[in-house]
C-alpha cells in the first residue's frame, strides 16, 4: 500500500488527449514518469524532487510520488498521493502537457444517495462528524459513532448534516476498511493489499459513480 499513497481522488476525463504521450513527455533532471498498460487501465506513477529552501536557496529537495490509474472503458482517473496538493500538482504537470482535461468527481454525495437506497457494496460501519461547542474557540472536535447505535432515521439525519466529516465502509468479502470523507477522497489504512484497493476502486467506478 504505501507505492500507492494514502489517499485517492477520482476524476473524470472530458477532453481526451494521447495517453501514449505521457511516457513520452520530455522529462526535466527532477522528474521521472513511469508508465505501464494492463488489459483494462493504464497506471502512471509519477515522481519528482521538490526543492526545499532557506532564504531563496535550495538546500535539499525531497521526493514527491504520485500513483495515477486511468480506467480505459469509463475514463476515469484514480489518482493516489500523500495529500490533495500533491494529486493536484500531479494532474496539473502531466494532464496539461499530454493535452487531457479532468474533472473532479463528486464522490461523497454519490455515495450519501447509494446509503440512503441502502444500495452500496460495502456497508457503512462508523460515521465522523463535528460536535459543535457553543463555546468553543478553536476546531470543533470529532466524534465517532457505530452505524449499529443508531435508528435509520438517525443515520438519514446524520449523513444529510453539514456536519458529517466522514464515513468508515467494511466490504464483507475483503480484510481491510476505508474511509470517505466530504472532500471526496478515499482512503485506506497502510496495511491494505493492492488487490483490495483494486477490488474498492472498481467498484466505486462500477456502482457508485
Amino acid at each position: 500500500m504505501l507505492l500507492w499513497g494514502k489517499d485517492c481522488t477520482f476524476f473524470e476525463v472530458k477532453k481526451e488527449g494521447d495517453w501514449g504521450t505521457i511516457a513520452e513527455i520530455k522529462k526535466n533532471d527532477y522528474e521521472d514518469i513511469k508508465s505501464t498498460k494492463y488489459e483494462n487501465r493504464v497506471q502512471i506513477i509519477y515522481t519528482w524532487a521538490d526543492s526545499i529552501k532557506v532564504l531563496d536557496k535550495v538546500v535539499a529537495r525531497q521526493k514527491r510520488t504520485v500513483v495515477l490509474i486511468f480506467f480505459i472503458s469509463t475514463n476515469v482517473v484514480c489518482c493516489f498521493g500523500s495529500s490533495e496538493s500533491l494529486v493536484t500538482y500531479a494532474k496539473n504537470m502531466l494532464f496539461e502537457r499530454a493535452s487531457l482535461v479532468l474533472k473532479k468527481i463528486d464522490v461523497f454525495n454519490a455515495c450519501i444517495r447509494r446509503i440512503k437506497n441502502e444500495d452500496l457494496f460495502a456497508p457503512l460501519s462508523n460515521v465522523q462528524l463535528l460536535r459543535r461547542v457553543a463555546d468553543s474557540i478553536s476546531d470543533y472536535p470529532v466524534i465517532k459513532i457505530p452505524v449499529s447505535e443508531l435508528a435509520k432515521h438517525e443515520l438519514i439525519n446524520i449523513i444529510n448534516s453539514k456536519d458529517l466529516k466522514s464515513m468508515t465502509f467494511h466490504a464483507d468479502n475483503i480484510k481491510t476498511h476505508f474511509y470517505l470523507d466530504r472532500n471526496s477522497v478515499l482512503s485506506f489504512p497502510d496495511t491494505a493489499k493492492d488487490d483490495d484497493i483494486e477490488y474498492v476502486l472498481e467498484k466505486f467506478i462500477q456502482e457508485v459513480l
